[in-house]
Parts: structure tokens; sequence; C-alpha cells
């Protein structure tokens, strides 16, 4: 599809007009973002005025925002009442995962990300919400109007959870899946053995059980579905990508992985430091503060499964697949031109950013653990059986993400980045944004208030008890979008290849 109206304003008419059998050879993914467009102009919502086109995002954003309060209240705390004091904490994290710089950037502009992450956000919602099969495949099949990769967090990621969540459930909980805050090193791989062993024994019991083989194919149908769409695509295309296929070839490019934990580390530093302080203090002299988020045993459990992980393949990672692709060099108008600018400066500088990334990976994980000190959520006896018979699993336990989940977004995370040889902010955001819905809030006094806490109504107080990370992350994520808006709107140049035309900085 050729948007006409699209590349010249200036011949605006008021009216948007697609050539729907003509591609721009240079567009690499689809046209769900401009097909929007052209439907709202059609019923007339909006003009192909640039004002109209870019105020899509902002309303976008704003439902999306929505959406992640959604998710936050049914993943991580299924059966709570909406007075529950843990409200103003969910709508304060879906804030700020919507803040998220990649993401808030481009609300301003007419760009497709805003509106891709809301499908993903949707069916992830549909999925957490235990809603029907066809309403998932629907806003799956949505989500890759938007972007191709989709499929990886509304097919692979969701039907992996589900898989662990029904052998879980057919092998009368024999799986050992238990949450970050309780598992040790050897869990991880104790989690392996389990699933592999127990997944053959269902498998064998559901080829002679027409019931359960049936309830396990229909459980999956809906990603199965999905995964088969997708796989029709490629072979119709010829590849994952519309156009300029000889510049997007998908290779093996495994330092995507380890950028991931550096792009995690970078915008969520306010919710990894307390964790990287509370293991550098000595326990004797770690402030109350810190406190909530150190367990040495877990911290050093965490930091075995992230050096396991990262660390025994940082280095020959760096060294053997570093790929930088042409189009990083050649384009000065993205952070990342200049990132590797800084790592091309010598040949040592990016290994020394090996460890970097595997202090990354340790508190991206261990965070996903962060005790809820003195105020662990309770669920109804309901709520408790429902998980007893793996129906919440995985994060909706209210008790926090387990090993498994970790698993499963890692492989997710994997097919979605490390096929990529261009090093995009935009290629992490889905992986940050289901990493960070895991990450739960702390709160500082019990869920039964004390009476000195019920009478007390200070706001020093209330401040005191809060998830202080929660500011801390807000001030940070405003102060990037801050510079990177300012430095877009006030710091133009022109490239000598195309004189008088403004270039600017952007993600």
């Amino acid at each position: 599809m050729l948007p006409v109206a699209f590349p010249s304003q200036r011949r605006c008419t008021g009216t948007i007009s697609c050539k729907w059998k003509q591609w721009d050879p240079k567009i690499t993914t689809p046209p769900g973002l401009y097909v929007i467009a052209w439907a709202l102009n059609k019923v007339g919502v909006i003009s192909c005025s640039l004002t109209s086109l870019r105020a899509i995002n902002p309303v976008v954003w704003s439902l999306a925002t929505l959406l992640v309060y959604r998710i936050r209240r049914v993943q991580l705390k299924p059966g709570l009442k909406a007075g529950s004091e843990t409200v103003s904490q969910d709508i304060h994290a879906a804030f700020n995962i919507c803040l998220l710089p990649p993401v808030w950037f481009f609300t301003g502009l007419f760009y497709t990300d805003v509106a891709s992450t809301f499908v993903v956000l949707a069916t992830l919602e549909a999925f957490y919400s235990r809603r029907s099969g066809f309403l998932i495949f629907i806003l799956g099949a949505t989500s890759l109007l938007f972007r191709q990769t989709n499929i990886f967090w509304v097919a692979i990621f969701p039907a992996g959870l589900t898989a662990i969540a029904e052998i879980q459930r057919l092998s009368n909980n024999a799986i050992l899946d238990p949450t970050i805050n309780e598992a040790c090193a050897v869990d991880y791989i104790k989690f392996l053995w389990s699933l592999s062993s127990n997944a053959s024994r269902v498998a064998l019991h559901a080829t002679q059980s027409t019931y359960h083989a049936r309830k396990l194919l229909l459980s999956l149908s809906p990603y199965a579905a999905l995964v088969g769409l997708f796989a029709g695509f490629v072979a119709w295309n010829g590849g994952v990508v519309l156009g300029d296929k000889s510049n997007h070839v998908a290779t093996i490019h495994v330092p995507q992985l380890l950028y991931l934990f550096a792009y995690i580390a970078f915008f969520s530093l306010p919710l990894l430091l307390p964790l990287v302080a509370a293991t550098a203090i000595p326990s004797s002299y770690r402030p109350t503060f810190l406190r909530p988020f150190s367990s040495p045993i877990n911290l050093r459990s965490g930091f075995m499964v992230a050096t396991l992980l990262t660390g025994g393949v940082a280095l020959p990672a760096i060294h053997f697949n570093t790929i930088i692709h042409p189009f990083t060099l050649a384009d000065n108008r993205h952070y990342v031109f200049y990132v590797f600018r800084i790592l091309r400066t010598h040949p040592l500088i990016r290994y020394t950013a090996a460890p970097l990334y595997i202090i990354g990976a340790w508190a991206a994980i261990q965070v996903l653990g962060s005790r809820l000190t003195s105020t662990e959520y309770s669920p109804s006896k309901q709520v408790a059986k429902r998980a007893e018979n793996a129906e919440i699993k995985l994060g909706r336990n209210g008790k926090g993400p387990t090993v498994g989940f970790v698993f499963v977004w890692l492989i997710a995370s994997t097919l979605c980045l490390v096929t990529a040889p261009l090093v995009e902010p935009r290629y992490f955001i889905l992986p940050w944004i289901v990493w960070r819905l895991q990450v739960p809030s702390y709160t500082g006094h019990s869920g039964g208030k004390s009476q000195n806490m019920q009478r007390s109504t200070s706001l020093l107080s209330a401040v005191f008890h809060a998830d202080w990370r929660l500011y801390f992350e807000t001030a940070w994520l405003m102060l990037i979008n801050g510079i990177t808006a300012y430095v877009f709107l006030n710091w133009s140049f022109a490239w000598p290849q195309e004189p008088g035309k403004s270039q600017r900085f952007l993600w």
C-alpha cells in the first residue's frame, strides 16, 4: 500500500487516498498505522493534516497506559479489589512503563511503534485475563499488521507460559517452578529437568487420552494458528521484511541479548540501583530503606544464574559475533550511532562492557524477585485454589514471576532480537515492557495497618511507606524524555548531500 497523501502534506485536500497495490520498496514493516489513519479519515474523525495524523498516537498511548494498568492488576494481583492500597502503585507503574523513552518519543510523531505496542498489550491483556482463544487470535493477527516481530510476543511468549501451565496441571503440579525470590541457582536447572521429564510424560499420556490431548491442543490452538499465519506470510513474501530485503537479512546476532540487558539497566536504573547497592553494602552497614531489596542467598543465586546466562557467552559473543550494520554507521541522526562510535574508539572497549552486561542481566532477573516485605499478597481461598490447579501461573499468582517466566521471556527475547543484524532501540521495546510488567512494587507497611499508621496523615509518612523507586523512575524517565525532546526540537543539522534540509536527533 502506498499512502499517497502522507509524503507531501502541502497537497492535502482533506482526504487520505492510498494506492493499495503499490508498495514503497524501502518500507520494511506492514501498513497498520496507515490503515488506521485511512479508516479514521474515511469516517470523518481526522483530516489528512500532519496535526491530525500525529494526534493518533497520543490517544493510543493513553489507551495503552490503561491496558498496562489492567495487566498489572490481573497479572500480579488477581482477586484484589479496586479499592486496594496497591492500586495507586499499579497506576504509577503503568504510567512509568508508558514513559519508556523510545515509546514516549514517538507519541508525538506519526510512527508505528506506539500503535504496535498497544495491540500487543491488548493481546497480552486478553491472555492474562483468560479471554477466548478467538479474541486472542484476532488481536494477535492484528498486531502483525504493525510489526512482524510481534509474533514472538503474541504467540511464542503466551504459548510458552500456557504450555508450562498445562503441563503443570496435567502432572499434578510436579514441575519445580518456584518464584524468583524463592529460587536458588540450582532451581533453574531443576526447573528445566522437571519440565522436560514431565512434558514427556504428559505427551505420552495425551496420546492415550483423547480428552487430555484435545484440552492441551485447544489451549495452544490460538498461538499455533498465529504461528501458522505468520509462517504462511513468510513463505508468500519470501522473508520477514516487506521491503529493502537486501539490507535486512536475518542472521545470528547473539550480542543483541547483551544489549537488551544494557537497555534495561539504563532505562530502569532507579529499579536496579537499590538492588546493586544492597548487594555491595555489607548487611551491618546497609541502610534501612535498602533492606527490602536484600537477600544474600537469593542475590548470590541470582548472580550465578545471570553469570551462566550472560557471562558464559558474553566475551565469545562480543569477539566472534559483534555485527555493526552499515545503517548504524551511516545515519548520525540516531543515538545508537554515537554509542557504537564510542565502542569503536578502541578495540578493547567493547570487551570492558562485558561485566556491565553481566551485572545488568543479574539485576534484571533478581529484581523480579524483590521481596514485598511485610506486605506479601494473600490471595483469597478461591484464587489460591485456582493457583493450585495451575489456573494462575507464571506471574499471575500474586507472588511474582517464577523461574519459568524467566526462561520463556528469554526465549521470546532471543527469537525477537538475535535474528536482527541492526541494533535499534525500538527492537527492545516489547522485551522491556514484558519484563517491566513483572517487576513487583514495594510497600513499607503491612496490609493490615497499625493503629498508628491508620492515624497518620502526614505526607512524609505516606511517601516513606510508598515504593520510592517509582518516583525516582518517573523522574529519570522524564529527564531522558525532556532531554531528547529538547535536542530533537532545538538541535538540527544538515547533511552535505542534502543542503538546506534539517536533520534531527532521534531514537
